[in-house]
């Protein structure tokens, strides 16, 4: 999509204004902005909200609603930099006392500072604090295999299903026999089919992770190589697969630093800074062996 920042931050500055907001709301906010830009205005969530809450600047906070993340700031000790999301103005113009590097369209500043500089600027101000430590924050995540387990479980008799192939979306294929189904065109509800049972995704509105789960859950069964890692230049590849909204969140805080430390194209995206203790707790995660190049 050719405006896609542009709209994604007008989005975030909306919602900034508003607070948590109901999913309805927000949908047709985000039908007004890709019609403005003159956008295909179909999955409006999907181009427009969630790619905010992939990106850790809009979080859900259940039963259908969002709302922007609380102001926060992510040190960085090996290079003493840091980043503010979703500041105030008055928090971002007491950051005027820090070296700024650069400040984006969604408000997202980065600057030099030392710890205690940073802490002394906690002390005025509300913010969440955290250091970007991926081996240690995944390393309290279950497999995926067992949280597709706990998914509800579907009797399914009828025949004719529509599988969601990963590479080519809602496509007629016969030969599919396990991954992400639907019984209609127009149903709004999806499941799974794994080699042993059928199990419902528990809908968007209550756990928006349900589908990519999934969808990730697809790929590893079907033994599809949507992850590498270039070990040298500590890079991370992923293609193909929407992974799960919180795990890909936690990657990209790894370099969140760096404005071009995140590499996004069409269904792939490329994350630096990602150690190999980081890529061994993502293989106990996803139950696979990363391509290493």
């Amino acid at each position: 999509m050719q405006n896609q920042s542009q709209i994604e931050a007008l989005l975030l500055k909306w919602l900034k204004h508003r607070g948590k907001c109901a999913i309805e709301q927000i949908r047709n906010a985000c039908l007004n902005l890709l019609k403005s830009f003159h956008e295909e205005p179909k999955h409006p969530l999907y181009k427009v909200l969630f790619p905010l809450v992939r990106k850790g600047y809009v979080e859900f906070c259940g039963n259908g609603y969002y709302q922007p993340t609380q102001p926060s700031i992510l040190f960085y000790n090996k290079n003493q930099t840091g980043v503010g999301i979703n500041l105030s103005d008055e928090q971002n113009a007491e950051l005027e006392e820090f070296i700024k590097v650069d400040e984006d369209e969604f408000g997202i500043v980065r600057f030099v500072a030392s710890k205690n500089e940073v802490c002394n600027f906690l002390e005025k101000n509300n913010c969440e604090y955290s250091e970007p430590n991926a081996p240690e924050i995944l390393n309290n995540f279950p497999k995926i295999s067992d949280v597709i387990q706990k998914f509800e479980k579907a009797t399914i008799t009828s025949t004719s299903i529509q599988f969601y192939d990963l590479e080519l979306g809602w496509a007629k294929n016969k030969n599919q026999s396990i991954g992400v189904f639907r019984l209609s065109e127009d149903s709004l509800k999806f499941y799974i089919r794994t080699n042993q049972s059928d199990f419902q995704i528990p809908d968007s509105k209550i756990n928006p992770d349900g589908r990519p789960l999934a969808e990730s859950y697809q790929a590893i069964i079907s033994e599809l190589d949507f992850l590498i890692y270039e070990k040298n230049k500590k890079r991370l590849t992923i293609k193909t697969v929407n992974i799960p909204i919180l795990i890909d969140r936690i990657l990209r805080m790894a370099s969140l630093n760096k404005h071009d430390g995140i590499e996004e194209d069409f269904r792939q995206i490329t994350y630096s800074n990602i150690s190999y203790s980081t890529v061994k707790q993502l293989n106990r995660i996803f139950g696979t062996q990363i391509k290493i190049e």
